[in-house]
């Protein structure tokens, strides 16, 4: 090693310029594709968050998600499954408007309140499209996680139909309690193509 350095040294200043900047290229050149790769990946990734209309684009794909107002459930008492069922449902729909397959997942994203009602008191059911509706379940027992690695092809559009509940096992601890709540829809281009 001290050979190499000792010869670098040796030579006139003009020949160790050129051998620098041999380097300089290479050393960018480095740096951009580190650049490309970073974007690209965060292009492809995005995460939508809803509370009107709400359309991301990233590269040629495009998701369109709307879901109204906020999911609200305050003053609500424990109840059945059966009643569960019956209460008021909330829609929203997942549109791929791009010309690439996604893949994407549904969740709750709590809100800020002032008095929380804990989702290990919260049951839900959800309808894809002309399905059926899901077994009812804790929303602690799937970590507000509604629906996952649904794909979704281009020009395609998923509705839903959602229902939440207070859970009949829920006791003094859940009264005057408040759980709000918006649907986010996190999307990944798929790696199937049309």
């Amino acid at each position: 090693m001290e050979n190499n350095e000792e010869m670098y040294e040796q030579r006139p200043k003009k020949y160790r310029k050129k051998l620098r900047l041999k380097k300089t290229p290479l050393i960018i050149a480095i740096f951009v594709l580190t650049l490309f790769l970073g974007t690209s990946y965060a292009v492809l990734t995005i995460v939508l968050t809803g509370k009107e209309e709400l359309s991301i684009v990233a590269g040629n794909l495009k998701i369109e998600y709307k879901d109204g107002d906020v999911i609200n459930l305050a003053n609500t008492y424990p109840m059945s499954d059966k009643k569960g069922m019956k209460m008021d449902v909330y829609e929203f729909s997942v549109k791929n408007t791009g010309d690439i397959d996604a893949k994407y997942t549904i969740s709750l994203e709590k809100a800020d309140v002032e008095s929380p009602l804990d989702d290990s008191y919260i049951k839900y059911s959800l309808k894809r499209d002309n399905g059926d509706w899901s077994q009812a379940d804790l929303l602690s027992n799937v970590n507000l996680i509604l629906d996952s690695d649904i794909e979704i092809k281009p020009n395609e559009t998923v509705n839903y139909q959602l229902k939440l509940w207070t859970d009949r096992d829920a006791g003094n601890e859940a009264q005057d309690k408040t759980f709000k709540a918006r649907v986010v829809v996190n999307a990944v281009q798929s790696n199937t193509k049309p």
